[in-house]
């Protein structure tokens, strides 16, 4: 009789145990989750970082992200400069009648759904477009030109076949932190 008492207790303990478990796995599984929602899916590019480009040889006075994926920048004597947003190139002098236009399709952003940080300066003009980087992948791209005549570039590669399954991940993911929290919950009911 005494040890079917202490077993019964053992078994309780173990129950409580798991249960115990059960809920604080089910709740790190949530967080983690919510943290996943929350730099992929609603702020989109928090923790980006802005990468220096390399110098312009005159001090430009405007820039501007084109449809076709350069960067121009247009300095006090009326040059123009042009660099591609991808090769580590430095910047050249710009011929519009010469200058090839098969490079990146880029378009005017109209979504402010990114969480693009503040330039690193006092930012004297600012441009941004949405290009496309491949075939399932887009970019969203900002290019500031700073008041020290430096000029900064910000990227986001966004979309592709991850892109589009992120929020079914997510979802699914969320889904089973409440059934493993709903588990833990009917142990916990059951221990009492």
């Amino acid at each position: 009789m005494r040890e079917s008492a202490q077993s019964a207790g053992r078994n309780e303990r173990n129950m409580a145990s798991r249960a115990n478990r059960m809920l604080t796995v089910a709740i790190i599984w949530i967080v983690i989750v919510f943290g996943c929602y929350f730099f992929t899916v609603a702020s989109p590019g928090l923790g980006t970082k802005w990468e220096r480009l390399s110098p312009l040889p005159e001090r430009a006075i405007t820039i501007e992200l084109t449809d076709f994926g350069l960067i121009l920048a247009t300095t006090e004597s009326s040059n123009v400069y042009r660099r591609g947003l991808w090769a580590n190139e430095p910047w050249k002098l710009y011929d519009e009648v010469t200058e090839d236009m098969n490079a990146t399709p880029c378009q005017l952003d109209d979504q402010s759904r990114f969480s693009v940080s503040s330039p690193p300066g006092k930012v004297v003009a600012r441009s941004s477009r949405n290009c496309v980087v491949s075939a399932e992948n887009s970019a969203h791209v900002e290019v500031a030109l700073l008041e020290n005549g430096e000029v900064w570039l910000w990227t986001y590669l966004y979309g592709g076949i991850g892109g589009a399954f992120t929020p079914l991940l997510l979802l699914a993911g969320g889904a089973l932190g409440v059934i493993l929290l709903g588990l833990g919950g009917i142990m916990k009911f059951w221990e009492s």
